[in-house]
């Protein structure tokens, strides 16, 4: 198993980005630094279920990439996401994308807050294929893009 560096140092010379999911509080500076010493920056999204986490790395790069993760919408996840947003950053709201909380008014809400939608744990071609296409990002244990666009080329 390779360590945090020994990954964003692969990721960098493979021109790979990085979704990155710190589990803990307490280690923002030593993730940032990390980061910056491999010039990933731009080709991270720092992503939490824990806002404390995401928080603290937005004091120290506001204008990094975030993704807030919930199981729910909730207007207060929300809230959260617009204090992360700045003119030149993306910040995503991450929601489980069988939760029933994934209404028109939840996608209504983050459009107009300029928050794009992120959906985990869609882990077959066919329910990325039905996902609304206000979704920016999908987070999968094993879904392979080649496997939807075949797919998905196949019902058309």
């Amino acid at each position: 198993i390779c360590t945090l560096e020994e990954c964003i140092a692969f990721c960098r010379n493979a021109g790979i980005g990085i979704l990155l999911e710190p589990k803990v509080t307490g280690h923002a500076t030593e993730i940032v630094n990390l980061v910056k010493k491999y010039g990933m920056l731009e080709h991270v999204i720092f992503n939490a279920f824990n806002s404390t986490i995401v928080t603290q790395i937005a004091e120290l790069v506001p204008n990094a990439n975030y993704t807030l993760t919930r199981t729910a919408y909730s207007v207060d996840t929300l809230n959260i996401c617009i204090g992360l947003k700045t003119e030149t950053n993306k910040v995503y709201f991450a929601i489980d994308y069988t939760s029933e909380t994934l209404d028109q008014n939840a996608i209504n809400a983050m459009i107009n807050a300029d928050i794009n939608l992120a959906v985990y744990t869609v882990n077959s071609a066919s329910a990325i294929v039905n996902l609304n296409p206000y979704v920016s990002m999908v987070i999968s244990n094993n879904l392979v893009a080649g496997d939807v666009i075949v797919n998905n080329a196949l019902m058309t």
